[in-house]
């Protein structure tokens, strides 16, 4: 479903289900929202899929999530270039990459996806993560700005210093 796409001078879209359409559509469902885009100047497209091509292509920032829960907040480049939740790292690692060797299997994310009734305590992938350490198990990682713009949820993945009044840095 396309949002705002009719309206006069929109200044949001937002494709849900991006990636149920048919293949067919999808490429015309892209190229309207990147015109709107394109004819007003500033409006802000959010889009909603598991098609990481179209990602690279065509977004500017991106936000992994798993279990519910955003893992991973980035601009496009610096994501692919350097996936820093181990979540965003199987999921690149999965993708066929012409300039990688060609593989006779693509890389997998081991175990199963959790019930969404029933996800684990502590951090959401930890039961299919092969870096989890024992806090994994019992505490969720909260959101941290790893750099400017940068966020992820990983007890793995260190805050960037903060400097506080006075020229201090904290953690």
């Amino acid at each position: 479903r396309l949002k705002a796409a009719r309206l006069p001078s929109p200044k949001a879209l937002d494709s849900f289900d991006f990636a149920a359409a048919p293949s067919v559509n999808r490429p015309q469902i892209l190229e309207l929202m990147l015109e709107v885009r394109k004819e007003t100047g500033d409006a802000s497209i959010m889009l909603i899929t598991h098609d990481l091509a179209v990602v690279a292509e065509t977004c500017q920032r991106v936000a992994v999530m798993y279990g519910g829960k955003i893992q991973e907040i980035s601009e496009v480049n610096a994501l692919f270039g350097d996936p820093l939740h181990p979540y965003t790292q199987g999921l690149l690692s999965s993708l066929p990459r012409p300039d990688k060797e060609k593989k006779e299997r693509l890389d997998t994310i081991p175990g199963i996806v959790p019930s969404v009734m029933n996800f684990p305590q502590g951090c959401k992938f930890w039961t299919r993560c092969a870096e989890k350490i024992d806090r994994c198990e019992q505490e969720e990682p909260e959101l941290v700005e790893t750099a400017p713009g940068r966020f992820c949820r990983c007890h793995l993945v260190e805050a960037a210093p903060i400097a506080a009044e006075g020229g201090e840095v904290n953690r």
